[in-house]
């Protein structure tokens, strides 16, 4: 008898030591960051209850017609919902962070247990306006990020690359270089820019009117004299005449690239020029860019350019990114969502203050002026 006792009492005092142990070790296994912490309160939680999960969009704008979204064929079960009534049933709740677009100066929003908190947003900070977010209710709250930025949760932006599974045949490369030649022959302009947010934290602006002492750039849009028709017309303008196209963001903020560059790497026919605060080496095909950050000056930029611009060999090669990359599309990554919200380890991390995680240190000022 008395041994049976000394060896609950050994089992028990082992079972607490290990339970103490997972409870100290376990945010080792799940990602480090200093944004996050770990509050027993939430170290166990489960996932929703229901059957099927429901993901709910919580107050986002009209725009993305989310009352109309057919659910993809996941390999999971999920419902995906903008009803914000749902807001305490719901396993998710994405949270559009953007109160300027919405006109909101505070978020009516409590946490259910074994919810899981999504941040969402796609305008760079000092754009998206997360003031509603910053408040004290809402830290150690989020349990995951969904933005255009490398280190989010869930990567969704305007732009990313991604290498073919079949790169283009030597056949289609000889074709596509004749075509190319061609086209950069009757090339008859320099530089496009399309605009209408004239005055920006990148200064981008001022860059551009530097720039325009040394090359010619040509500004349609509300903040330059020139237009050109219908968004079509003004594309095939831009891949039919100009040599280079400026995709300057407004803001030089961590991973930024909005939907020109997109735009016009797409077109497979113009050298973007960029500038912004996104690291494009790495998230570019090499050979696909002009980064005015490589230059002291716009004026050394501009000389670049012109010299690009004569060498027939050294402006097309910048075109054949095409034959072993393609550009991705921005779609909303549903089946990821869903597929996350079943591995209930995942609702472990917070997030200490997202509205801070998503602005401190993230943006910075012009350096090239």
């Amino acid at each position: 008898m008395r041994r049976s006792v000394v060896m609950i009492t050994a089992c028990g005092l082992l079972g607490a030591w290990c339970f103490t142990w997972l409870l100290l070790s376990y945010p080792l296994y799940v990602k480090k960051s200093a944004s996050h912490t770990f509050p027993q309160v939430e170290q166990f939680s489960v996932v929703g209850k229901n059957a099927e999960k429901i993901i709910l969009f919580y107050d986002f704008p009209s725009y993305y017609e989310l009352e109309n979204v057919t659910p993809p064929p996941c390999s999971r079960k999920c419902k995906f919902s903008a009803n914000s009534s749902q807001a305490r049933s719901a396993d998710a709740v994405i949270v559009f962070s953007h109160d300027h677009i919405l006109g909101r100066t505070s978020i009516d929003l409590t946490k259910s247990m074994g919810q899981t908190w999504v941040f969402f947003a796609v305008e760079s900070p000092p754009y998206s306006n997360v003031n509603s977010l910053g408040h004290a209710k809402f830290r150690q709250k989020f349990n995951w990020t969904m933005t255009y930025r490398q280190d989010s949760d869930i990567f969704f932006g305007y732009f990313k690359m991604k290498k073919k599974s079949t790169p283009a045949s030597s056949a289609e490369r000889s074709r596509q270089t004749q075509e190319r030649k061609q086209l950069f022959a009757k090339k008859s302009k320099m530089v496009a820019w399309f605009v209408s947010h004239c005055e920006t934290d990148s200064k981008r602006e001022i860059y551009v009117n530097e720039l325009k002492k040394y090359i010619q750039v040509d500004v349609y849009g509300a903040c330059g004299k020139l237009q050109c028709g219908t968004w079509p017309e003004c594309d095939a303008m831009v891949s039919k005449d100009y040599k280079f196209y400026l995709s300057f963001e407004n803001t030089l903020c961590k991973d930024y690239i909005s939907e020109k560059l997109l735009k016009i790497l797409q077109q497979q026919a113009t050298v973007p020029v960029v500038r912004g605060g996104a690291n494009y080496k790495a998230l570019c095909p090499p050979d696909s860019v002009v980064n005015a950050a490589d230059f002291p000056s716009p004026k050394a930029l501009a000389e670049h350019l012109k010299k690009l611009a004569s060498d027939e060999a050294a402006y097309l090669k910048m075109l054949q990114w095409s034959w072993d990359y393609e550009v991705v599309q921005p779609i909303l990554p549903l089946c990821e969502l869903c597929e996350r919200l079943y591995k209930s380890w995942h609702t472990q991390e917070l997030y200490e203050d997202v509205a801070k995680w998503w602005t401190d240190g993230t943006c910075h000022p012009p350096r090239d002026l």
